[in-house]
């Protein structure tokens, strides 16, 4: 699809990730180069531990954690040998602490966030930036769209996600931790962006 003279859309489904290294030869075929990757991607749940299945914990890690490895491992690359490139993962609070019911859902947000943060150490030396970004609650379908232990989706909306910051507000403030080049960014629903240096 194209939408402007610069614009163009590359479908991607980061639960089938083989392709994943021949979508960036298209985006390096039409612009030469990668300068930028915002990992923002994501399957959450609603659940005890007790009623996790197999399927359910693989089909949310395959997307949260592995579909996300591969695409950052198919345009690192291009990305090192231009040695220039900033890598944005969406990672969110619960890679950094647990959460009721939600359990595949946080531990692949914890497994994204150990993976960026070693990833971070080792391109710092190689022109390659790496920001983790670390929202609260936002106001999407994410929960609309969870998964329950039988596979169907939730279909509603918690209070705490409606509550939440605007989509529209959260994007601002991604963006300034993006200019910035700040190590990790934490969003909330207050009006100022709270980061950390490592």
């Amino acid at each position: 699809m194209n939408y402007g003279h610069n614009v163009k859309v590359l479908v991607l489904d980061l639960s089938n990730m083989p392709n994943a290294p021949g979508l960036v030869r298209q985006a390096l075929d039409m612009y030469g180069h990668i300068d930028m990757l915002v990992n923002n991607a994501g399957i959450s749940c609603r659940g005890p531990v007790e009623e996790v299945t197999d399927d359910l914990l693989k089909k949310i890690v395959e997307v949260d954690f592995f579909g996300q490895v591969a695409l950052t491992q198919a345009v690192l690359p291009d990305m090192l040998e231009c040695r220039c490139g900033q890598i944005v993962n969406v990672v969110y609070v619960l890679g950094k602490f647990g959460y009721l019911l939600r359990a595949p859902y946080s531990a692949a947000k914890f497994a994204l966030n150990g993976y960026m943060s070693t990833l971070r150490l080792e391109m710092s030396s190689k022109g390659i930036s790496v920001c983790n970004i670390m929202p609260g609650h936002v106001i999407t379908n994410v929960s609309k769209n969870s998964l329950l232990a039988d596979g169907k989706a939730f279909g509603k909306t918690d209070k705490l996600i409606a509550t939440g910051m605007k989509a529209k507000r959260c994007a601002e403030l991604i963006i300034k931790a993006m200019a910035s080049n700040v190590q990790e960014a934490w969003i909330s629903t207050q009006p100022t962006l709270t980061v950390t240096y490592a």
